[in-house]
This record gives C-alpha cells, structure tokens and sequence, in this order.
C-alpha cells in the first residue's frame, strides 16, 4: 500500500501529534496495560492485548480508514472475559508495533510530528520493521535502508536520496509512532563519515541505499 505524495516546498510545514489520532489511543492502552476493544463507528473495532504484545483487526476489514480518524471518534472499553477467551483462541493476532506504525502512518499524512527538528535530530531507525504487513511509500525501503545504518538527520535523508520532504516525513513519523526511532544526538548535525579503513566499503554501501 503506497501513498500519495504531496511535496511540502519551503514553505511553513504543518506539524501534528500523534496524540490527536488513534496513536494517542493506543499509547494510553499500552501504558494502562489492559485489555480493550477500540471502535470506531462505521468502519469496525479491533482489540488490543497490550500485556502479549498483539492486537487482532478480524473486524476491522479496512485498516487504513480504522487508523485515519481523529482522537475524539474512537471508543475504548474493557474486553470481557468471554472476549478475551475467545480471542485466546485464535491465530489470527498481529504485533502491536504494526498497528501503532500504521496509526502514525497515516496520522501524519506527510507532516512531521510536531518538535521534529528537520535539519539538527541525528536518528536512527533501531531495526527493519516488517514492511510487508506496512503502508509505505515508494522510497520506504531507502530510507529504512539508510537510517538503520547511517544515522543521521532527516534533512541529509532527503537530501542523499533525493526524495520529497513530506515523503521522509511519513516513514519517520511512522517508525517513531511504533517505537523504532532513537534520536542519537539531538541538537547536533548529522556526523559526516570520515576517513576510515573500512571508507571504500562504506561508500560502496552508502551507494547501494542511494540507488535502492
């Protein structure tokens, strides 16, 4: 599933918070470790097991509108028991990291979450999500690809790439939603990569992201 880009130019962007929209939910379920059913009207319910890690979307056939909506049209209430022995049965359970990078996903909508800084935050992605089961965009696995090997900021991310801001932006604010991010040096620029003995292999890797 690949979304659609808007370029953000140089104007002002528009920043948000994951706690305005379902990633804000479902920070507070994990913090309060209890077991929940969260429905949105209209589009179905899912259920989420915080202590094991999972979540099933059996009713929620259409996850993306299910993660798109605002905080305020979700409702959360505790799963029954009856509930929770039936969903003990099943196979059909899904990590919840997933959920919360979809939910971020498509929070953002190309906007970064707001106190990115854009130029100055050195990240690093901690390691390769599961793209297969994630909305992307075309270039996710380039930009994976390089912030789990490289750290560095996200403006020297678009630049190396040559891709859009509101691109970076989308994957950056969906791996930081599911807990992938760390900032390794907030407030610094991106480290450049000096004279090393190993600088050919790292060149030859660097390239390869490049050209992903």
């Amino acid at each position: 599933m690949y979304a659609m880009l808007e370029e953000t130019g140089n104007q002002d962007v528009e920043t948000f918070s994951p706690d305005d929209y379902l990633a804000g939910v479902l920070r507070r379920v994990v913090e309060r470790q209890q077991d929940v059913i969260v429905t949105l009207d209209g589009i179905g319910e899912i259920a989420i097991r915080p202590a094991r890690g999972e979540f099933y979307d059996d009713d929620a056939p259409n996850v993306s509108a299910f993660c798109a909506a605002p905080a305020h049209r979700y409702r959360v209430r505790p799963m029954t028991n009856e509930e929770r022995t039936r969903r003990s049965g099943q196979r059909s359970s899904h990590n919840i990291d997933e959920l919360m990078w979809t939910a971020g996903f498509f929070a953002s909508r190309g906007r970064p979450i707001e106190g990115t800084l854009f130029d100055f935050d050195v990240v690093r992605i901690r390691h390769w999500p599961n793209l297969s089961r994630l909305p992307q965009t075309p270039n996710t696995m380039r930009i994976v690809a390089l912030l789990t090997r490289y750290p560095t900021s996200l403006a020297v991310t678009q630049r190396l790439l040559k891709i859009e801001k509101s691109e970076v932006f989308w994957v950056y604010s969906a791996a930081r939603c599911a807990g992938l991010v760390q900032v390794v040096n907030a407030g610094a620029d991106a480290p450049a990569i000096g004279v090393h003995r190993h600088q050919s292999l790292l060149g030859k890797l660097l390239g390869r992201i490049i050209q992903l």
